[in-house]
Formats: C-alpha cells, structure tokens, sequence
C-alpha cells in the first residue's frame, strides 16, 4: 500500500482568473475573477473581452455573495407540503444524492404523491 505524503503549505495564491458572468443567463460580461489563497475576493470586468469592454452589471459583482451565502442551498431538496399559497409552508427537507437518484429510478418523479424539485447548485 503506498503511503500518504502531506500536502506541503504553499506561499499565499494570488491570481486573477478570466471567466464569464452567468447572473444573467447570458454569459456575455466577461469577468477577471481575483483569487486569494482559494477565495474569491473581487470580480471587475475584463476589459479584453469583445462582449462587455471591461464594464460588468451589479449583479457580476454580488455574485460573491452568493458564493459564499451561508444560507445557500448545497444539495437537493424534497418539497413534503402538497399544499401551495403565499403563507404555506412548502416543507422543504434536504436529501442525500443517493437518495434522489433511488427515487428517480424507482418511481419517477412522484414520491408518495410527493413532488420530488432538485433546487441545488454545486
């Protein structure tokens, strides 16, 4: 069995990253991304990208904070309250992949006459 070697600390990582905007589903502002020892710290436009000439819209720059939402959704999710309007409460609990994946192959979509929405984002 060959053995583990550790990781050796590097020196801090600074490094502009070029890269798309998709706030808007358009993908058309180019962006330079500003990474810091693997965190994004700052998004300005790409002044070398033919769409967008450098300028970017609010949303290119707060798409940091949903990056880093605490409150994101990270996996998917399973909706128990059948019942809908604007004070109801959907229910949503969350579900392991392998989960979903079973209850897809198994019954579809419907769960117990439970509508299975994947609202996740990786």
């Amino acid at each position: 069995m060959p053995e583990l070697t550790q990781e050796i600390p590097r020196e801090s990582e600074d490094q502009w990253i070029p890269s798309f905007c998709m706030m808007c589903m358009q993908a058309d502002d180019g962006t330079l991304v500003h990474i810091e020892d693997g965190v994004v710290t700052h998004i300005v436009g790409n002044p070398d990208s033919p769409t967008n000439l450098g300028k970017i819209c609010i949303r290119s720059v707060s798409s940091i904070r949903g990056l880093y939402n605490p409150y994101r959704v990270k996996g998917p999710l399973k909706r128990t309250n059948l019942e809908k309007g604007p004070d109801v409460d959907p229910g949503w609990v969350e579900i392991t992949w392998q989960y979903l994946i079973l209850m897809f192959q198994w019954e579809g979509v419907k769960d117990g006459g439970f509508f299975i929405h994947c609202a996740c984002r990786r």
